[in-house]
């Protein structure tokens, strides 16, 4: 299986523009990648900040099972067109 690691901050107005446009696309994810939310809030998510390098929010990671990246997209809000483009990197 494979995850779209989201990182955000829910009191941020882009990261709450980006959980938007994710929410919008629940159901392109089914049998593709599972949802994950890291948050700035919650204090043992943030382990996966620094374990990932993540400087600018929100940011979304596509990782393997094992959490190893595959691939990211810039961080900032991303239009679901790109996020599109970041699922293609997944191996059949």
């Amino acid at each position: 299986d494979h995850f779209l690691i989201f990182f955000l901050d829910p009191n941020g107005g882009p990261c709450r523009m980006q959980s938007s446009i994710l929410q919008e696309m629940r159901e392109e994810f089914k049998g593709k990648v599972s949802l994950r939310y890291v948050q700035t809030t919650v204090k043992d998510d943030l382990q996966y900040f620094y374990a990932y390098g993540i400087r600018g929010l929100p940011s979304l990671v596509l990782a393997d099972a094992s959490g190893k990246e595959i691939r990211r997209l810039a961080p900032g809000v991303n239009p679901a067109e790109n996020v599109r483009q970041l699922l293609q990197a997944i191996p059949n």
